[in-house]
């Protein structure tokens, strides 16, 4: 299965540094996290590609963390 990977952006929270990705395999769009040299979390986003950059963005503007993101997405998919 192949993997794209677009990075939309990075932010410092504190000493941190947050990377976010939008992925695209086959018919699935989806989110990556990452706070570098300590956690990555992923996920898929229903809605495709434009709902996947607006919420990718959404998530850097707002600094939100990999923990945080698998219960972000379950309340964005129950939203629909």
């Amino acid at each position: 299965m192949k993997v794209e990977m677009r990075k939309i952006g990075s932010t410092l929270a504190g000493k941190t540094r947050l990377q976010y990705y939008i992925y695209h395999t086959e018919n699935r769009y989806g989110i990556c996290i990452k706070q570098i040299k300590t956690e990555t979390a992923c996920g898929t986003v229903d809605g495709g590609y434009r709902k996947t950059i607006r919420l990718a963005d959404s998530l850097l503007r707002h600094r939100v963390f990999p923990q945080n993101l698998p219960e972000i997405l379950e309340d964005y998919s129950c939203a629909d």
